[in-house]
């Protein structure tokens, strides 16, 4: 089987979950199955291109992911798409107020917090709604033979916010993370270590979980990852500085990342919109209890957050702080019930659950 990964032409110079989610599926299924799959990242050079199968990533990219489904058609070739699409409503709002200038030490999250945000961001139109966009992503859905979306919710965010022309062929294949060789090692940890791991941005609500915890100062608060919104990022560092005891890692290499995890009592990922939450798998895989945002922005259902996590409201920091520290005081992290987590959170299946969708695609023409 010949099977062409699609995806932004950036994706392996500016990575993202996207490149992750497509990096190990084809590792994983060339492993296991043997398949033979070719990156092809420009949808003229899918012309030239003979495939069984292009499994595209992405409808974020709406443009690009257009382009290789109209390429796709003219080739005849089977479609699979991971859309890996959430409402970013609130992620979006969070930039508003960035243009805006509202990132003042003290008025961030008093903004961010206040009852008329949230309902804005509630009635805001989704990133995707404007009517050429939607359409195109529509176009997109419409002509995938099959969609493999992250979970139950993303599937139900997609039928929602889009008029499909036709029912949506799915198969529903988790993200996941790579498992260590080693079995599930108990860490020791340090109860005054918080971490938050990701690129330094509004949508990933760094300010809440700093303010969150900005009167409890013996907590040590580590934030790992590439700084991306400076302007941001100087609204955080004099709050940082007056509180003391925070630091600023910058980006890390994978290794490097895991001895955080290792270290940390908790991670936190209070974001307002993730189509998986990652790190927080990562994290819970190194003995952390993890705090992630509600069912509004997080697929708590489907990943368990809501089980093996601590939830909070990421507009609230009262919110985040009570999550925070219910999750050093009352831990939930059991390392027999994380091994049997992670026995379907990993790449082995999301390769047998990605195989078998391309089997019964190529037997099964759609209808």
């Amino acid at each position: 089987m010949k099977v062409l990964f699609a995806n932004r032409k950036d994706c392996l110079t500016r990575r993202g979950g996207d490149t992750t989610q497509m990096l190990l599926t084809k590792k994983y299924l060339e492993t296991m199955y043997g398949l033979d799959i070719e990156f092809c990242f420009d949808a003229e050079e899918l012309l030239e291109k003979e495939c069984d199968i292009v499994h595209i990533f992405n409808v974020q990219t709406y443009n690009e992911s257009a382009a290789f489904i109209k390429s796709a058609l003219q080739k005849k070739f089977k479609i699979v798409l991971s859309p890996i699409y959430w409402n970013y409503n609130y992620a979006m709002f969070s930039y508003a107020l960035g243009v805006l200038k509202i990132y003042k030490p003290r008025k961030i999250h008093k903004h961010l917090s206040s009852p008329a945000i949230y309902v804005g961001s509630k009635l805001l139109k989704n990133v995707y709604q404007s009517k050429n966009t939607r359409k195109t992503v529509e176009y997109i859905i419409d002509n995938s033979d099959i969609l493999l979306p992250n979970s139950n919710e993303e599937l139900e965010m997609i039928q929602k916010h889009f008029k499909l022309a036709r029912p949506i062929h799915h198969s529903i294949v988790p993200n996941a993370i790579e498992l260590p060789l080693q079995t599930f090692p108990v860490y020791p940890k340090d109860n005054n270590i918080v971490i938050q791991v990701g690129t330094i941005i509004p949508g990933k609500n760094q300010m809440g979980t700093l303010l969150s915890l900005i009167k409890e100062p013996e907590i040590k608060i580590y934030f790992v990852g590439r700084i991306q919104d400076f302007n941001y990022y100087q609204s955080m560092l004099k709050i940082a500085k007056r509180r003391g005891n925070v630091f600023f890692t910058g980006e890390l290499s994978s290794n490097e990342v895991n001895e955080y995890y290792q270290k940390a009592k908790v991670h936190v990922l209070p974001s307002f919109g993730e189509t998986t939450a990652l790190v927080s798998l990562e994290a819970m895989l190194y003995g952390c209890e993890i705090v992630v945002s509600n069912a509004d922005h997080i697929p708590v259902k489907y990943y368990k957050y809501d089980e093996i996590g601590h939830i909070c409201n990421p507009f609230d920091t009262n919110s985040i702080k009570r999550s925070i520290l219910n999750a050093i005081e009352h831990p939930k992290y059991n390392a027999v019930k994380a091994k049997d987590y992670f026995d379907f959170f990993n790449y082995s299946i999301v390769a047998e659950k990605t195989y078998n969708s391309y089997l019964n695609l190529l037997l099964n023409n759609r209808s």
